[in-house]
């Protein structure tokens, strides 16, 4: 019998900026009014960073980060030259925000002069090397400047990052760089891996950790029998998100060996179980186990088991011991276990949004007649969602009909399932243009001049042409559209904004705590005005109407993220404008984050996640609002489907 103790204790939760001066309340709005104005604030940012006041230098170096024009660029840069440390800090960390926000080729292609200095000090020259400018004279290289070469610096950089891995005090953040830099798909040489390799044996925990996750986000890594054998002693660590990310790393190695991992299924820490789920799902014993787990794990373990032999030919003798489970579960997990098996699609007694997941099991059926049960079941039903499941698993004329819809939800979904299918099909193809001609929605706009790119539809490169002007994000996939088209292409020029319709005044200098009482009970989220306040500001707003009460949270990938805020539960909806990006520097995303979701800068509004576990990729790119301070456990066992029954928002 595999048994489940508590989780060990939680991470320290992430380091706080300084407190705010007493009298900087006035300044805070000011600068955040500027930030939102976008090119339009630019000229006012670089003015406070002129300021004689420390202070103000450093909030406006943060906005002009945020902002990235090339004005805005240069004055960070300039900043850089500052007399004052904290200022230089501010000027580099705000550097890498602005390499995080625009995605490659953007910050590469268009400001190759905001390669940064790794070395900073009163005197400021020096040599390219690697892509990083290498300081000639001896200065003390900081966390802040291995951060931000691991957001922007070219490839080649990775083995500048090695001598500060072997430094006590740098160690943590250069390997968080590389791990950076691999998911930028910066290939790793083998004196870096090995230096990555000899860091997961580290004695302090933090470095251990940011070593083994590093070796989980190497790009493409080759077959390494000593990365392979770090990421097996680290299976034997204390600290658990280390456990986690050393099964994920063999995982995607491809090297985790059933008898070595399966023994996880039963770890003390449920995140630890999750990614040993994963890592034997495919073998017929890992099956084998995974049928009898589902009777006695936490929920989220259970829950990952049954998504994972949904997702596989599972096996005979597995299928078996199912069958013998199935009778004593209840609810979802019955639901599950039924679908796996091959239940009558109308006697599976599934309930609400588990329809949609089933979706994904009805894709690897060989029973036709199942198959097509399952999508009668979700094509007759009265909720979006359920039809939109249904997508990925219907043919071309019934899509380009959806991807014609008014309703932005319904064509998006649309367009996910044609995916990279239908190759070469004229109609499909002519949808997608037209869809895209007439298209004003952020995000789906967006993907509709991606699919015309990797397409190569020569016909929609009007449309993207048209994409140029307007909102960024829709503006830097029309850019790729038309290079992917053979078209040159300046690059989009970032405008003037209007602020959101919210007072952001209202909680700056504010202590707010937002209550989330769930249908798994209470979450208490203390809310950073001072570091994102238009998104604060958006989420007291809307709750205050009651615009979070009912909503399901549509996503939940297990040791990752729990996703809420969608009043469509698609992931394509929000609250009909949009908000500012506001990352900040610093490890925010660990435990218990709270961020804001979005699908390229600016592009955020009602939707927010909150963390199961550290993903220091997401810090500096996605905007941080605060942190759980209780109701972490609650968090933690949340899945689709659940709901909001009452926000609540108290601001002091």
């Amino acid at each position: 019998m595999l048994s489940f103790a508590c989780p060990s204790s939680r991470p320290a939760r992430p380091t706080e900026p300084p407190p705010a001066q007493a009298d900087d309340r006035e300044l805070r709005i000011r600068v955040a009014r500027a930030e939102a104005r976008r090119a339009g604030g630019v000229a006012e940012l670089i003015e406070l960073a002129k300021s004689p006041d420390v202070h103000t230098r450093v909030l406006a170096l943060r906005g002009l980060g945020r902002i990235d024009t090339s004005e805005a660029m240069s004055a960070l840069m300039d900043a850089l030259y500052d007399p004052n440390g904290d200022v230089q800090v501010a000027a580099v960390d705000a550097i890498g925000v602005a390499g995080s926000l625009d995605d490659p080729p953007y910050f590469s292609l268009f400001k190759p002069h905001a390669q940064i200095s790794m070395w900073r000090g009163p005197v400021f020259k020096g040599h390219m090397q690697g892509g990083v400018l290498v300081q000639d004279n001896a200065h003390v290289l900081d966390a802040h400047d291995i951060t931000t070469a691991g957001r922007i610096a070219t490839p080649g950089a990775e083995s500048d990052l090695v001598d500060a891995l072997r430094a006590p005090e740098l160690a943590e953040s250069a390997a968080i760089a590389l791990a950076r830099m691999g998911r930028r798909k910066i290939a790793w040489t083998a004196d870096v891996r090995a230096a990555v390799v000899a860091a997961t044996r580290d004695k302090d925990p933090r470095v251990r950790y940011a070593a083994t996750y590093a070796l989980m986000r190497e790009h493409e890594p080759p077959a390494d029998e000593s990365a392979n054998a770090a990421l097996r002693d680290r299976l034997k660590d204390d600290d658990a998100e280390t456990r986690a990310q050393a099964i994920a790393g063999l995982t995607k190695r491809k090297a985790a060996k059933i008898d070595e991992v399966i023994g996880f299924l039963r770890d003390r820490d449920w995140r630890v179980a999750v990614e040993a789920v994963r890592a034997v799902a495919a073998d017929p014993v890992g099956q084998r186990a995974l049928a009898v787990l589902v009777a006695v794990a936490p929920d989220p373990v259970a829950d990952e088991a049954l998504r994972q032999l949904a997702a596989q030919q599972v096996d005979e003798y597995a299928r078996t011991l199912l069958a013998k489970t199935e009778p004593t579960l209840s609810g979802w997990r019955q639901c599950f276990a039924r679908a796996i098996l091959r239940v009558p699609f109308a006697d599976l007694h599934c309930d609400g949004i588990d329809l949609a997941i089933l979706a994904d099991i009805a894709k690897i059926s060989p029973d036709v007649t199942w198959k097509r049960g399952a999508i009668r079941a979700l094509l007759e039903s009265t909720d979006a969602r359920l039809k939109m499941a249904a997508f990925p698993l219907i043919e071309a004329p019934q899509l380009i009909a959806a991807l014609a819809s008014k309703d932005v939800a319904v064509a998006g979904a649309a367009l996910d399932a044609i995916g990279d299918r239908f190759a070469g099909d004229a109609a499909v193809e002519a949808a997608i243009v037209q869809r895209a001609k007439t298209e004003t929605d952020v995000e789906l706009g967006t993907d509709l001049f991606t699919q015309i790119g990797q397409r190569k539809l020569a016909a929609g490169a009007d449309a993207c042409r048209g994409g140029l002007a307007g909102h960024p994000v829709r503006a830097r996939a029309a850019a790729d559209c038309l290079r992917q088209l053979g078209e040159a292409v300046p690059p989009p020029a970032l405008a003037e904004a209007t602020p959101p319709p919210v007072d952001v005044a209202s909680v700056i200098g504010k202590h707010v705590l937002w209550h989330l009482e769930t249908t798994r009970g209470g979450i208490d989220i203390e809310l950073a005005p001072d570091d994102a306040p238009w998104n604060v500001a958006t989420i007291v707003a809307l709750t205050q109407k009651g615009f979070y009460d009912g909503l399901a949270f549509h996503r939940v990938v297990h040791d990752f993220v729990v996703q809420g805020g969608d009043p469509t539960q698609s992931g394509w909806g929000g609250p009909g404008f949009t908000t500012p990006a506001e990352p900040s520097a610093g490890a925010r995303f660990v435990e218990g984050g709270v961020g804001i979701a979005d699908a390229g800068r600016d592009s955020g509004g009602s939707q927010y996640f909150i963390m199961h576990s550290r993903a220091a990729h997401l810090d500096g790119r996605y905007t941080w609002i605060g942190h759980v301070i209780s109701g972490q456990e609650v968090a933690d066992e949340l899945r689709v489907g659940d709901r909001v029954v009452k926000a609540t928002v108290e601001v002091r």
